[in-house]
Order: structure tokens, then C-alpha cells, then sequence
């Protein structure tokens, strides 16, 4: 065999080389086509342990599985911090939680162990700020406010009664102020001593009239500025024990009057005017029954002395 019959036989396997991939190319053709015209299936179930979602240089970005048997998906930010998560409470209710670049958690959102609904704000450094959802005890809505140290500072709400409330703290988280309604009884006032101990109460009494109180350190009144049934101004002290000893008021008609009372709460000493517009003053034993009398008769000044018969004997100038 010659140099041309080798090159005759060379260009005829060639021929049928090119002719064997186009055919080849003309059936992948085909059966792409074919299948871009089938229906896409669609799968009825997908089961997996984990599905993990990346970026293009193989970084996390989102990933949905299972922690501690529960499920829960989270999604990551380019550093690769995570930004979101979505999952199960440990009382088995749901919670969203959103985390600061720095991968600390500054929103969750969720249910309480009892079923209710509760939002918190977090600053920077994790430390709860804000906190919207239900009190544990009554089951109504209240808001919530936190200092840097993480101490309740303001709590609005509502009270057990369905009225509304305002409490505010001081910055060891002790109850200072509080504002309440109390339905029927009219609005209320309290301020708090540093150890979260009722020091001053203003509010409305079932006759609809004000009345403000004061306390001491055993919680008892020791002074109390309001009013008399007929609506005089009134002014009370009481001892240690919160037993009345001074009153400051008016008597009948809108005279003045000043009472002082014994330990037990009896009237003692009255300073007042009498009904003529004069003023007189009495001292009297446990019982209410006058001793002495300082008044005023027939345009002189007399000393009234009381026996035991209660028959007076008078003091003062002749006539």
C-alpha cells in the first residue's frame, strides 16, 4: 500500500468520524429539547436532616435543620455572623430573635411559658431596654422600660381591677411612684421611700373628695390633709402608732377648730369658735366630759371649772 491509498483510507475514516459526532450532536440536541418540553415534577415530600444554603465563596447564608429536636432556621450575614433565627421556645412556643452585626441578640419576639405573646429590645451589650407583653399574675398587657444596668424603670400597665397603671423605679429598680386608677374610688398617687415603702398617698375617697396621707417608716399615717362630710378642710396628725392626736379643721357652719386627742384617740384640748362667732377653749378628760373652759360671757372673759355634777363654777370679773 502506497503513500495515496494510506491517504485515500486516512480522509474516509475522517469522513465518517465527523459524520458520527454530528449525529451524536443532532441527538443531544434532540433529547434537550425533548426534555424542556416535558413538565417539571414535582416532588410531593422532600426529607432532609439539614438544608444549608451558601454563598459563592461556599459562606453560609442560611440554614434550616434541627436543634435539640426542634426545628429552627437561622440566616447569616456576610462575615458570617448570624442576623436571624426563627424556632422553638423551651416552654414549646415560637420565637423570632434578630442579633446585632456584632452577633449579639437585640430583638426576640415569642411566647412565654404560659402561652403569652412578649416582645423585648436588647441594646448593643445584650441588656433587656424595652419589654411589650403580658403580666403573669393578672394576664393583661403591660410595657416595660430598663435603665443600663438592666433595673426596671418605668412599667405601664393595667391593674387587677382593669384600670390603668403607671409605676416608675429608681435606678436599683425599687418602686418610687405610682399612678393609678381605681375605678369607682377615682384616680391614685403614691410616692415610695428609697426602700419601696408607701411615703405619700394622694387620692379620692368614696364621697368623691380628695385626701392626701402620709406615713411613716412602720407604714402607719401620721398626717392626713382632706375634708369633712359637710366638705370642710381637714388636718390630721396621728403618733407612731398612726393614732390621731391633732386635728385642724372646721366645725359646724365653717368655723374653725382645733382638737388634740390622748394616746388612746380622745379628745383632749378643743380650740375653737363657738356659735356666736366667739372663740373658747376646753379641756377635757377621757370620757369627752369638759374640765376647764376659757370663753367669753356678757362682754367678759371667763374661766368655766367643771365638777364632777358637770355644774360649772365661773372665774373672771364681776359684772
Amino acid at each position: 500500500m502506497d503513500v495515496e491509498e494510506r491517504l485515500a483510507r486516512l480522509e474516509r475514516a475522517n469522513r465518517r468520524l465527523k459524520t458520527g459526532l454530528a449525529g451524536v450532536g443532532i441527538w443531544a440536541v434532540l433529547v434537550f429539547v425533548v426534555f424542556q418540553l416535558l413538565p417539571a415534577r414535582v416532588y410531593d415530600r422532600l426529607q432532609a436532616k439539614e438544608f444549608v444554603v451558601v454563598g459563592e465563596k461556599g459562606l453560609i447564608l442560611s440554614r434550616m435543620g434541627a436543634a435539640k429536636g426542634e426545628g429552627k432556621i437561622a440566616t447569616y450575614g456576610r462575615t458570617g455572623r448570624i442576623t436571624t433565627t426563627l424556632g422553638v421556645t423551651s416552654g414549646g412556643g415560637g420565637v423570632i430573635s434578630t442579633f446585632s452585626p456584632g452577633g449579639v441578640k437585640v430583638i426576640w419576639l415569642g411566647s412565654t411559658k404560659k402561652g403569652d405573646g412578649n416582645f423585648t429590645a436588647y441594646n448593643a451589650k445584650g441588656k433587656p431596654r424595652v419589654s411589650l407583653g403580658v403580666e403573669r399574675r393578672s394576664g393583661y398587657g403591660n410595657l416595660i422600660t430598663y435603665n443600663s444596668k438592666g433595673k426596671v424603670t418605668v412599667g405601664l400597665g393595667t391593674t387587677e381591677k382593669g384600670g390603668g397603671a403607671i409605676h416608675t423605679y429608681n435606678r436599683k429598680g425599687v418602686i418610687s411612684i405610682s399612678l393609678i386608677d381605681g375605678l369607682n374610688e377615682g384616680g391614685k398617687i403614691i410616692t415610695h421611700n428609697a426602700k419601696g415603702k408607701k411615703a405619700v398617698f394622694l387620692h379620692a375617697l368614696d364621697n368623691g373628695q380628695g385626701k392626701v396621707s402620709v406615713f411613716n417608716l412602720v407604714q402607719r399615717e401620721v398626717v392626713s390633709l382632706g375634708s369633712t362630710k359637710q366638705g370642710h378642710g381637714k388636718i390630721t396628725t396621728g403618733n407612731y402608732m398612726g393614732k390621731r392626736v391633732v386635728e385642724v379643721g372646721s366645725s359646724g357652719r365653717g368655723r374653725g377648730s382645733i382638737f388634740a386627742y390622748n394616746r388612746k384617740g380622745k379628745k383632749v384640748i378643743s380650740l375653737l369658735a363657738n356659735p356666736d362667732g366667739r372663740g373658747e377653749i376646753a379641756t377635757l378628760d377621757g370620757g369627752g366630759s369638759r374640765l376647764v373652759e376659757l370663753g367669753y360671757e356678757s362682754a367678759r372673759g371667763k374661766v368655766f371649772l367643771f365638777g364632777p355634777s358637770g355644774k360649772p363654777h365661773v372665774l373672771g370679773p364681776k359684772k
